[in-house]
């Protein structure tokens, strides 16, 4: 892929926990000792095998959910010439707490309609505040539910890693949190948004036990490269990410840092929309 040689690994939600679990090698740092400030807090950071509890526990699916609500209600209040009505359920917060796995809208396919795959990154740096995670993934929930009349949506979490391996090669993470088939689950929205996510499971990837990425003799770089926020960093054409994830249309939505504040979620939630508009000729 790309000029650079770059490695790709794409996985459903379930593959991607098998991958990490292949490749992490218990001496690095995917197994390192707990560090409050760099693995984050609670028992997902104690160590990489309570971080691969996230797969069945999701994470903040709750306060995800309130955050989707006072956006919903803060976009709804502001004037705007978007409009997007749509079908089905709204969320519904008491069944998070049941542990239900499905539990927002179902999409009906009566005709084939545009497969559109919602692309979100959810790495930031030690300045960026927790709540950030919570406006980003309700804002693509948001955008997840406006189109859902007009499009299949896939939502994919992407890492994209600048010479993560020792020879210089990139690295691309791609997990699917929602197929087009499924419902939405927040936990899974959830999820990536803890540290020990990034800095246990998909270092684990790095590290490239298995060999998935040119082979085991392929080790990671010290540092674990470094981590950027799109495709264009890569030097790598959209065009190769609507292949990969078998869409019409993809769209990258900002990284975590850029969700400040809500008004800064509406706006990605404005162009974003206005993306997908442009994409079906509206």
């Amino acid at each position: 892929m790309g000029k650079n040689k770059t490695y790709l690994l794409q996985a459903d939600f379930e593959g991607f926990f098998q991958a990490t679990k292949d490749n992490a090698k218990r001496d690095s740092s995917s197994h390192s000792e707990r560090s409050g400030s760099f693995h984050g807090d609670g028992e997902f950071a104690e160590s990489f095998d309570n971080a691969l509890a996230l797969e069945t526990k999701g994470y903040n699916a709750q306060a995800i959910a309130e955050s989707f609500d006072d956006l919903s209600d803060a976009f709804n209040s502001e004037d705007t010439n978007i409009q997007m009505d749509y079908n089905g359920d709204i969320f519904d917060t008491a069944s998070v707490i049941m542990g239900e796995l499905k539990h927002w809208f179902n999409e009906v396919n009566e005709v084939r309609r545009p497969l559109v795959n919602l692309m979100i990154v959810p790495n930031g740096n030690c300045m960026v505040d927790a709540e950030n995670w919570l406006h980003q993934g309700s804002a693509v929930a948001k955008v997840a539910e406006m189109i859902q009349d007009k499009c299949d949506v896939r939502i994919t979490a992407c890492w994209f890693n600048l010479a993560s391996l020792e020879d210089g090669s990139n690295t691309i993470q791609m997990l699917t949190l929602k197929d087009y088939h499924e419902d939405l689950d927040f936990r899974r929205l959830g999820a990536v948004t803890h540290p020990s996510f990034f800095r246990r499971l998909v270092f684990g990837i790095l590290e490239n036990g298995k060999g998935d990425m040119g082979g085991k003799a392929n080790r990671v770089s010290g540092g674990y490269g470094r981590s950027v926020e799109s495709w264009d960093d890569l030097k790598i054409s959209k065009d190769v990410f609507q292949k990969h994830t078998n869409c019409d249309e993809v769209v990258l939505m900002p990284n975590a840092e850029h969700f400040r504040n809500m008004g800064s979620a509406i706006e990605i939630i404005k162009n974003t929309l206005g993306k997908v508009e442009a994409f079906l000729g509206e």
